[in-house]
């Protein structure tokens, strides 16, 4: 996609135009139509870059609304809802709105953990992974929008999900590596709210 070239360049101003212009062919070509939330996904980032927070709120709602079956009960992909929810609540914390990201962020976090057992081992450590992921910006949200208390639990559970994917040698080397990434990283947040002298 020329758009991407140009975005890479820095021509961010370009690089929208071609998203824009892609997103209008993608909805007037039934061919491609299966493409609108690939290019939606670009737009969003293209936005954010460019500092159109609210723009990337209002295509992150769209990529949504493309997941509103994902979205129900018993429904068989919560996974792909749940990735939904949390691009929205990226826009949501850029704008600077952290009930709405950590109301989103929870609605994430518990369809996730609606889905069990479902999968194979490493379907279900990769999903504890994005779980892990989806409690640790759950925490930062909670705690931007003043509650402490709750932001500690949060990330707690983070640690503890997080862990469980890190220290299970089953998996391969590259997952273990990126979850223990994100669990020192989500344990130096936590650090942060509840300095390790204070739990003595």
């Amino acid at each position: 996609m020329d758009a991407d070239t140009k975005k890479s360049s820095g021509d961010m101003a370009g690089a929208l135009k071609g998203y824009e212009a892609a997103l209008a062919r993608v909805r007037n070509t039934p061919a491609i139509a299966n493409r609108e939330e690939e290019v939606l996904q670009r737009l969003s980032g293209g936005y954010i870059a460019s500092n159109r927070y609210q723009d990337a709120l209002t295509v992150n709602r769209r990529i949504l609304a493309l997941h509103a079956e994902d979205c129900k009960p018993g429904a068989p992909f919560h996974d792909r809802c749940a990735d939904a929810l949390y691009g929205v609540s990226v826009s949501h914390m850029f704008l600077g709105q952290f009930d709405a990201a950590a109301a989103e962020l929870e609605r994430a976090v518990a369809l996730l953990r609606s889905m069990g057992d479902k999968g194979d081992i490493f379907v279900r450590m990769t999903r504890m992974k994005n779980l892990g992921n989806l409690e640790s910006m759950l925490g930062a949200a909670q705690f931007r929008a003043g509650d402490k208390e709750k932001a500690t639990a949060t990330l707690h559970r983070a640690i503890a999900d997080l862990k469980s994917v890190a220290d299970n040698a089953r998996l391969d080397a590259a997952t273990r590596a990126t979850a223990r990434k994100s669990m020192d990283d989500a344990q130096a947040s936590l650090n942060l709210l509840e300095p390790p002298a204070a739990k003595q």
